[in-house]
């Protein structure tokens, strides 16, 4: 909702001007996310063990995406931690489109642990600062093949 203030001065001899504000606008609601993924296919485990391929999409009709705060998070024997990106607590990006900020992107020359589960968590913060976050499930990984059965 987009809120002006209109000023109407009058002086003594009943003459009058005026004024109109810029406006501001008011959101009181977070972005909305309505898709995550932490790979292209779906499927929960993956052998591939150096790149994700990451998407995700969240929409503020009202005030519109700022930015995007991203980073994978490792869970590896009841552990959990951040992973990427090494030495920063999260990759930022500014979607093209403020209203519905769809990304797709694929992070490569990672060293990823077999039986570790590999997740996206994305931070969306709207032009109001109004900050929503959500993390996905995650992904296995699985270099290992299967082992040859006894005939």
């Amino acid at each position: 909702m987009q809120v002006h203030v209109r000023v109407l001065g009058v002086n003594g001899a009943q003459l009058d001007v005026g004024a109109k504000s810029d406006g501001f606008l008011v959101d009181l609601t977070p972005p909305l996310m309505t898709a995550m993924a932490d790979t292209l296919d779906g499927r929960r485990y993956q052998s591939d063990n150096s790149e994700m391929q990451l998407s995700w999409n969240f929409e503020d009709w009202e005030s519109g995406i700022e930015q995007y705060k991203f980073q994978i998070q490792e869970s590896y024997h009841g552990a959990k931690q951040a992973f990427w990106p090494s030495g920063y607590p999260f990759k930022v990006i500014r979607p093209v489109n403020p209203s519905a900020g769809q990304i797709q992107t694929s992070v490569s020359d990672l060293l990823m642990k077999d039986g570790a589960v590999y997740s996206l968590h994305v931070s969306a913060l709207n032009r109001a600062h109004l900050t929503t976050a959500h993390e996905t499930t995650g992904v296995t990984i699985d270099t290992s093949p299967p082992s040859q059965p006894k005939v």
